[in-house]
């Protein structure tokens, strides 16, 4: 490449005015890097909140049991969100951000699954 005086350029691109993002190994497994352990503590503790409600749901009367089949998908919608949250923040640091992203899609999936099986109770068109 040659610049405007003539001369050759052989060295990399200089970075523009954009900050660059760090990017991190996905096959990096260090040891120390608690994502992993954290991400999948984050999905057990959601998704035993969310299936411990609909448990408690199916053993309440009908008013309390319509409003805890509704708030069961909603934790598990707000567990997703949150390791959406916590997916963007890693990859911003440069930590390993993969497994957040299957943490919360696993929730969203999840509370998608629960929303659409509990519908037709709340509905009453079984």
């Amino acid at each position: 490449m040659s610049s405007a005086d003539g001369h050759q350029n052989s060295g990399p691109a200089q970075p523009g005015p954009h900050r660059s993002i760090p990017q991190s190994d996905p096959s990096d497994l260090d040891a120390r890097d608690p994502s992993l352990r954290q991400a999948v503590l984050h999905t057990v503790v959601t998704a035993a909140f969310g299936v411990g409600t609909l448990i408690v749901a199916a053993a309440s009367s009908d008013a309390l049991r319509t409003a805890l089949l509704l708030i069961a998908p909603a934790i598990m919608l707000l567990g997703g969100l949150t390791a959406l949250v916590r997916t963007y923040l890693a990859y911003r640091s440069g930590r390993r951000w993969g497994v957040w992203q299957g943490a919360a899609w696993f929730l969203l999936c999840l509370s998608l699954m629960v929303f659409m099986s509990s519908g037709s109770v709340v509905l009453n068109t079984e």
